[in-house]
């Protein structure tokens, strides 16, 4: 199986499944419980990732030096090259695949290649720290085992550090010019889109939590 279809399978089975277990229990499908689903399912395969950027940055900043220098083709090229490797059982797990996501970003965005930058520190960080909130939530919204305010204050603290460190990064990319020789596509589809995400549906998030603090119970989800 390629990476692109071992991601795709795993975002669909990681979603659908909180999904499927939420309308059983319920019997019913709400879309602030989908999007949620779906984002914390997501962070929670990134948090591997970016345990794999902190495991790898010397690997990912050796092959970032190669892409820069030619020997991997364009930055499309080596996203495309990325996307077609193989997954097995065997590598899997293995952060030196994984860690290709990094080397393949850092042509649009190099701070990922330099352990001294901001983007490695702030996504090496949320993938050791958000990774049981991720589950806390995911489960939370739909088994309901804390009381609903103590999810709310979960919520609000996990979904705030996203919106305020995605909006930060954002900031720090265009105020230091780093999209630089970037086409317009690539700037808009690549970083704004994949940073776009990473806003609205934090956004999202707080709404929600802010009525499990305030209503102090689940209707949000109902």
């Amino acid at each position: 199986m390629k990476v692109l279809h071992f991601i795709l399978l795993a975002l669909v089975v990681g979603t659908g499944l909180p999904i499927y277990c939420h309308y059983t229990t319920h019997g019913v499908v709400n879309w602030i419980q989908c999007a949620l689903a779906f984002f914390l399912w997501l962070n929670v395969v990134i948090c591997y990732w970016e345990i794999s950027l902190g495991l790898r940055i010397d690997y990912i900043a050796a092959e970032y030096e190669k892409i820069k220098a030619g020997e991997r083709g364009t930055r499309g090229q080596v996203v495309w090259d990325f996307f077609n490797t193989k997954v097995t059982p065997f590598n899997v797990l293995s952060p030196t695949l994984w860690a290709h996501v990094w080397s393949s970003y850092a042509s649009w965005d190099d701070s990922y290649a330099d352990r001294k930058s901001f983007g490695f520190f702030a996504d090496v960080g949320n993938g050791i720290s958000t990774l049981i909130p991720s589950f806390v939530l995911l489960l939370g919204m739909t088994h309901q085992f804390l009381p609903a305010r103590i999810m709310g204050v979960i919520g609000l603290v996990f979904f705030y550090q996203f919106f305020y460190q995605t909006s930060l990064y954002f900031f720090a990319y265009m105020f230091n010019k780093r999209y630089q020789g970037l086409t317009a596509a690539g700037l808009i589809g690549w970083v704004g889109g994949t940073n776009g995400f990473w806003i609205a549906i934090p956004l999202i998030g707080i709404y929600a939590s802010l009525r499990l603090i305030f209503e102090n119970n689940f209707a949000v989800f109902l």
